[in-house]
């Protein structure tokens, strides 16, 4: 431990004596942290050795001056009071935490923080922490997230140059499983924002916009272009076109005599079961099943699951019965059996899946 604390003593000179004292406080927090991260995640030193890992660190804190006191920030700190205003800390902790990175030595700073009975050195010691590593956490979890974005983007690509056509949804697309969701800031797996199937709705100077993350990181919004690129767009400058595409979408809803394609509020379960319909269609001279009973359907498919609380029911299969169609002869063959954010799910004969609003079809299905 004392070796640590030699091995800064250049950066505590600089400070004073008065500052040396209480910076010396810091330093031993923070050798005390290391040792805890290097005994909790060993593998973030790497091929060092621990003295050299952990020497490495505090050394790299000193020279990003997170020991530095002012005359009267000592005084305090001597006093047990505390130097970060709780409404910082707390902003700053949410923050962090709102990357969900997947780092070890950032999941280990925030347990650090969100200690019950922290000590102002600890707390201030946190704080520096976290301001000094938000910026580097926040880039690898955008880098991340960008190449999940192209990944789905060589997906649409290759969907396009097979169907002449961009997917309606993204279910039409072989995702793989950490591609389907978009992980929000509260840890939950929610819908990506696509649009690629709208057209040119939102265009940039050599293409448009097709996906979007449901929420931005930080200041930043990543998208997904046609051509196949990953642009940060600066979220002040585009939130507003993004909103209100969305709140038109919203307002225009969708009904049975519209073959508007629901976007990534379709269910994955109900895309599975319109792809078996259509086999069995090709297999059987374009008939319909009598019911989903003839189809070879997995069980975690065969019923709609409610987004809030996980109950399952078993769709609502009309078929070749289906009374309910458009003016273009395309029917409804199955629904889901109830309505969620007054949309309700819908399978058409053409092979669609539709959002529709649920006041116009909920009296058609009972």
């Amino acid at each position: 431990m004392k070796m640590l604390t030699i091995a800064i003593s250049s950066t505590l000179l600089a400070l004073g004596s008065a500052h040396a004292a209480t910076s010396s406080k810091l330093v031993d927090e923070m050798e005390d942290y290391v040792r805890d991260l290097i005994r909790a995640h060993p593998e973030v030193i790497g091929d060092k050795k621990k003295t050299q890992a952990r020497e490495a660190m505090v050394n790299n804190a000193g020279q990003q001056r997170v020991f530095e006191l002012t005359e009267d920030e000592a005084k305090l700190l001597r006093r047990r009071k505390d130097l970060v205003k709780d409404t910082d800390y707390r902003a700053t902790l949410e923050k962090m935490k709102a990357l969900h990175s997947k780092d070890p030595e950032i999941n280990f700073l925030i347990k650090y923080a969100e200690q019950e009975k922290i000590k102002s050195a600890e707390k201030l010691l946190a704080y520096r922490l976290m301001m000094l590593n938000y910026a580097q956490a926040a880039e690898k979890v955008a880098a991340h997230r960008s190449k999940i974005m192209h990944i789905i983007l060589k997906k649409y690509a290759d969907y396009k140059a097979a169907k002449s056509k961009p997917p309606q949804s993204l279910h039409d697309l072989e995702l793989p499983q950490e591609c389907e969701k978009f992980v929000n800031s509260k840890g939950k797996k929610v819908d990506w924002i696509y649009i690629g199937h709208l057209g040119p709705q939102l265009r940039t100077d050599n293409s448009h916009i097709v996906l979007i993350e449901p929420e931005p990181n930080g200041d930043l919004r990543i998208c997904g272009m046609d051509n196949g690129q990953v642009t940060r767009f600066q979220n002040n400058s585009i939130e507003g076109a993004i909103n209100k595409l969305l709140e038109t979408i919203k307002k225009d809803g969708v009904n049975p005599n519209t073959q508007q394609v629901a976007t990534n509020t379709t269910s994955a379960s109900l895309m599975k079961v319109m792809k078996k319909i259509a086999l069995y269609k090709d297999l059987y001279n374009n008939k319909l099943p009598n019911s989903l009973n003839d189809l070879k359907i997995d069980e975690a498919d065969k019923s709609y699951t409610d987004p809030e609380t996980g109950e399952k029911t078993p769709w609502i299969y009309l078929g070749k019965s289906s009374k309910i169609q458009g003016s273009d002869g395309v029917k409804i063959i199955i629904a889901a059996p109830k309505a969620h954010q007054k949309k309700r799910l819908a399978g058409l004969s053409n092979g669609k899946i539709v959002l529709l609003n649920d006041d116009s079809i909920a009296p058609l299905l009972k």
